[in-house]
């Protein structure tokens, strides 16, 4: 059996497991239907009960834990919790192997340096996906302590994980990693879709570096559609982290416009927004001239930069845009209560 067969097999044993475990009733219940809304109002009631919680329903959270179907509720009610919980944690790590994956992203989300020595020693000792979590924990946390065992996990057998080890160390902003960094970003994968992930991770920590090698790597790997998802996610992080750096890479990116994909379209558009410069104002004209536009978001995003451009050439061609699009649509409509009328 292979390694992702095993692995599949694992992952169905826990579901068993994990759904044999009753589920949470009364006020535990509560929190965790709370913890998963995205509701302003859930999230000040949850606050209010959070703020008066008994010991059994923080420990019902900490039980919930690693749950494959409630550990996501309450690892998000317990950061909530912050700094008070993490004496709980550490008593519960205390004497075992492994800490579950789950309470070392919430000692990431809380960003308390006294978790840092928990978080070192599951990098160490924990199975591939506790390192990859650790790993993760360890780069929100910020604590330089973590550069060597990071730099170890460069060199494991699992993707996921050296993945994981190069993004934490780009946040900690590790540039004796970045050699290896754009090594994992030209890895080749037997299934893309499994590997997506760390892709995409390989790609934001080569964007939260930066510097001209970074640039580079981007340039050419905007050029190959196959890993566009991933290029374009370190690139939101390359323009977040270095404006200057994103202005080198106009050109390539502005020439996606001209793409049929209409995900590569948008996600270009996108990039292009976030620093709006009049110098691409002959890419975006070259845009809205296009015989067929794929994405007509990405017609109205091309047609949002122009404005804040706002030279005159970029709000004549941004008028011109709006023109044509309003003609399509009207056209459109015209055709759809023809066809109706048959």
């Amino acid at each position: 059996m292979g390694s992702s067969e095993t692995d599949l097999e694992a992952l169905k044993h826990k579901i068993d497991v994990d759904r044999a475990v009753p589920p949470p009733t009364g006020r535990l219940a509560e929190v965790i239907v709370l913890a998963n809304s995205r509701s302003p109002e859930d999230a000040v009631r949850l606050q209010g009960i959070l703020r008066n919680a008994d010991g059994e329903v923080i420990e019902g959270l900490l039980d919930l834990l690693g749950n494959w179907f409630w550990g996501q509720g309450a690892s998000l009610a317990l950061v909530q919790l912050g700094p008070r919980i993490l004496p709980a944690i550490q008593r519960r790590a205390d004497g075992r192997d492994h800490v579950p994956a789950d309470a070392l992203w919430v000692m990431g989300k809380i960003r308390d340096p006294r978790s840092v020595d928990l978080v070192l020693k599951a990098l160490r000792k924990g199975t591939p996906s506790v390192q990859e979590a650790a790993a993760d924990a360890l780069g929100e946390l910020g604590d330089h302590r973590a550069t060597r065992p990071l730099r170890a996990c460069l060199a494991s057998p699992s993707r996921d994980t050296r993945s994981s080890a190069a993004l934490a160390l780009a946040r900690l902003g590790d540039r004796d990693s970045l050699p290896t960094i754009m090594e994992l970003t030209r890895e080749p994968s037997d299934d893309r879709e499994r590997d997506f992930e760390s892709l995409v991770d390989s790609f934001c920590a080569l964007g939260a570096l930066g510097g001209p090698a970074a640039v580079e790597r981007f340039r050419e790997a905007i050029q190959d559609r196959t890993v566009a998802m991933a290029v374009f996610a370190g690139l939101h992080t390359l323009a977040r982290e270095h404006p200057d750096d994103i202005r080198a890479l106009y050109g390539a990116v502005g020439d996606r416009l001209s793409d049929d994909d209409w995900y590569v379209v948008e996600e270009a558009t996108h990039i292009l927004q976030q620093i709006p410069d009049p110098a691409l104002v002959p890419v975006l004209r070259a845009f809205t001239e296009r015989p067929n536009i794929p994405s007509y978001r990405a017609g109205h995003d091309v047609a949002a930069i122009l404005e804040a451009i706002g030279t005159d050439e970029a709000r004549e061609v941004a008028a011109t845009w709006r023109l044509r699009s309003a003609r399509w649509k009207a056209e459109r409509q015209l055709n759809a209560g023809e066809g109706g009328s048959v």
